[in-house]
């Protein structure tokens, strides 16, 4: 059910609250070049603001019609916002970019440790930022797939890592609709993840493989109950497998 935005003061509400508190984390990471350290209670703070416009929005949206469409237009806006900070609350992106980097050199990333000599010919900056480099990579192949060939088409940057895990977190909430049609259940409802703070902090920002996961997880669902006829095909296992 759709409604006009002028109409429906809750979203807008929400809509301005919302970019204010994902432009302050912007300009956190762009005045100080990190979220984390001694600028941290400044990312909460921010972080909070979004949480309690996302909370209100919830409570909103169970009274009144939502338009899916601002709703859509809000999910990207504040995505794209994130995708021009450097991710510092993890730095688990640098380990994918080192994975992918040595599969590009003909090393498989399970073979040794970050920190191993035999690959100090192959150093580079991201080596030295990556996590647990005492240990090979505990990334499944599925997730490796996408670390080689974001490594062997785009330069290693973190940037790159962010968009495609932004397109995959997109296409899960698309799913997500899908999936809400299927059950009966009511569209709205699709919010509680794609304006979800904690989703759009840690794709967006962070560019967590998850995104990947999830994307994977909810196609397998989709296939399998879209029809009785999808639900003998082979691909619905094979993507569960993936995701798993």
């Amino acid at each position: 059910m759709q409604t006009n935005l002028k109409d429906n003061w809750g979203f807008i509400l929400f809509a301005v609250g919302s970019l204010v508190a994902y432009l302050g984390l912007v300009a956190v990471d762009w005045i100080n070049g990190t979220l984390r350290d001694q600028f941290v209670t400044q990312t909460i703070n921010w972080y909070l603001v979004a949480f309690v416009f996302f909370v209100i929005l919830v409570v909103w949206g169970e009274k009144r019609p939502l338009s899916l469409r601002w709703v859509w237009i809000c999910a990207i806006l504040f995505r794209v916002l994130l995708l021009f900070t450097t991710p510092t609350l993890s730095d688990d992106v640098y380990r994918y970019m080192w994975d992918g980097y040595v599969a590009t050199e003909g090393v498989s990333p399970f073979a040794f440790p970050i920190d191993s000599p035999e690959l100090d010919y192959l150093d580079i900056p991201q080596r030295a930022l990556a996590n647990n480099t005492w240990m090979a990579s505990p990334y499944m192949p599925v997730a490796q797939w996408i670390f080689w060939g974001l490594a062997l088409v785009f330069p290693l940057h973190p940037f790159f890592f962010q968009l495609l895990m932004v397109i995959f977190d997109l296409l899960s909430g698309w799913l997500i609709y899908q999936l809400l049609i299927l059950g009966n259940y009511p569209k709205h409802r699709l919010i509680l993840y794609l304006l979800n703070p904690f989703v759009i902090v840690e794709v967006a920002h962070g560019a967590h493989v998850d995104a990947w996961m999830i994307c994977l997880f909810l196609a397998a669902f989709w296939l399998t109950f879209r029809s009785e006829q999808s639900a003998k095909s082979i691909w619905s296992p094979i993507l569960m497998a993936g995701s798993t």
